[in-house]
């Protein structure tokens, strides 16, 4: 039913872009400095909403929209992290895909039952859990890129756990935007999806 709406294809694209410059700021810079900006995408939100969807907007959406740059502001003046390394060790990979998949199925299994609201946040914040770790493939994979060429990414795990993350996460997205309100489930998605990556960042790629 997605695959004939113009719309939903247009979105499909647009993200696919939005994989394609995460990957090259990913490709620079660290995990856990690169995926708190994706939390600015709320300020975006209740522009796109106000514009296109004609929602109004109040104090409280103002003072969450500063509270977002005041915070991420915050965020950046306080962190000093270091480079880190682009390629966890075997067990630290083990660790974070084990917390990944646990975390993700507590979390769908919260939102299979409660109000539209809910269910729409518990599964947006499971897709911000697989993406956060894709982004850390992600990293790793460009990581690889740069000291191999593509025949050494091909010849690794890490490109092929991170399309079926991708399409995971992507699955989980379109769940949650179905199950209630955008609000909820892309709240939920850009506020967890950095928390995971810092804790990701610090401990498997000691930044």
């Amino acid at each position: 039913h997605a695959l004939k709406k113009r719309g939903w294809l247009i979105g499909f694209g647009l993200l696919l872009g939005v994989f394609v410059l995460q990957a090259s700021a990913l490709r620079v810079g660290q995990l856990s400095v690169v995926q708190p900006v994706l939390t600015t995408e709320l300020i975006f939100l209740v522009a796109i909403l106000v514009v296109g969807f004609h929602r109004t907007i109040g104090w409280q959406e103002l003072l969450g929209i500063v509270a977002i740059v005041a915070g991420l502001a915050g965020f950046f003046a306080s962190a000093a992290p270091a480079v880190g390394n682009g390629q966890p060790e075997a067990k630290a990979w083990v660790i974070v895909s084990t917390a990944t998949v646990l975390c993700a199925i507590a979390l769908v299994t919260a939102g299979r039952t409660g109000p539209r609201w809910w269910r729409a946040a518990v599964l947006g914040a499971a897709a911000a859990v697989l993406f956060a770790y894709n982004a850390a493939l992600t990293k790793t994979v460009t990581t690889l890129l740069r000291h191999g060429g593509w025949a050494h990414v091909f010849e690794s795990w890490e490109p092929y756990l991170l399309a079926i993350t991708g399409m995971s996460g992507l699955f989980l997205l379109q769940s949650a935007l179905h199950a209630g309100p955008i609000t909820a489930s892309r709240t939920t998605n850009v506020v967890v999806n950095p928390m995971v990556s810092i804790v990701i960042g610090v401990t498997a790629f000691n930044e």
